[in-house]
């Protein structure tokens, strides 16, 4: 897989992080799901956050890498 799929599927994943903690934390406030406040709440940051970093990450590598790819073309042009 190339630098772009694995792009791709890693934002997927950490949208799906943040999907997930967007619907815990919706269920609690509408009082759908029997957990405490405090564990529903804690998990969403949690799940949120790695979600996040998760999309951080890929978004940085990706790049990083891209960047590592030119200046190795431009070494061996030049």
């Amino acid at each position: 897989m190339n630098q772009q799929g694995r792009m791709l599927l890693r934002i997927v994943v950490g949208l799906y992080l943040l999907y997930l903690a967007y619907k815990l934390i919706t269920a609690q406030m509408a009082g759908g799901t029997d957990m405490s406040d405090l564990v529903a709440y804690g998990a969403g940051v949690v799940l949120g956050l790695g979600g996040l970093g998760f999309c951080d990450y890929a978004v940085m590598s990706y790049f990083r890498a891209k960047k590592k790819e030119e200046a190795s073309a431009q070494q061996q042009d030049g």
